[in-house]
């Protein structure tokens, strides 16, 4: 995942599995939202995105946020 740490990679996965596991236990099994903070330009650049793509999510829609300058 671009310049993480050797092994944070791993850590990542492991915790969202932990999440996951977390979440089924609880009877949720199939909506989970991931919002992320990264400029909509660079979505296909973000770590986090490509970590839940990985973990076999796919995106079904982006929320794009507008602000208005003074």
């Amino acid at each position: 995942m671009g310049d993480a740490p050797p092994g944070r990679h791993a850590l990542s996965h492991i915790q969202l599995e932990q999440c996951l596991a977390h979440l089924a236990d609880r009877g949720i099994r199939e909506i989970v939202t991931l919002r992320t903070t990264q400029p909509d330009h660079e979505t296909h650049h973000d770590p986090l995105r490509q970590l839940h793509l990985q973990a076999g999510f796919h995106e079904t829609d982006q929320l794009h946020t507008y602000t208005r300058r003074p």
